[in-house]
């Protein structure tokens, strides 16, 4: 409205959205005001005039822009906590990634510790064997000589 206004070139005046809407408020409380006094006296509407209809016409505007304004506001809100639960899952399967990678890392590690062990297990085994081959070699060369 106030692109609207500012475009006409004759009156020179500059408006913004705060100002007409400044403005707007100025018109349209009295005319509530005056619009339930008139349903508390008498229950009727009175014959409205064509600034009353104009003023009807703003405040259905105004309360339908109102009203897609809650609507494009709780698609936001819906939007955000969509966003929020993706946020979330992401964070949880990094979580479960890292657990998993620790998991890999520590079975990896024990892994190379039993293989570890198995080989030292096995050098001992044939270590003992070896010296046990030569302790009864030796014993065997002694007997035949």
């Amino acid at each position: 409205m106030a692109d609207t206004l500012n475009s006409f070139t004759d009156p020179d005046f500059y408006l913004d959205e705060r100002s007409v809407r400044d403005h707007i408020g100025v018109l349209v409380q009295p005319f509530k005001r005056k619009e339930a006094k008139g349903l508390k006296e008498n229950g009727t509407n009175p014959t409205k005039t064509e600034v009353d209809v104009a003023i009807e016409q703003i405040i259905a505007m105004e309360e339908s822009a109102d009203e897609q304004d809650d609507l494009e506001e709780g698609d936001k809100k819906d939007g955000m906590e969509e966003d929020r639960l993706k946020i979330k899952q992401k964070k949880c399967a990094g979580v479960l990634w890292t657990q998993w990678g620790k998991h890999r890392r520590e079975s990896l590690r024990k892994g190379r510790a039993k293989q570890r062990n198995a080989e030292e297990v096995r050098v001992k085994s044939l270590s003992f064997l070896n010296s046990r081959r030569s302790k009864t070699w030796m014993f065997r060369s002694k007997n035949w000589i």
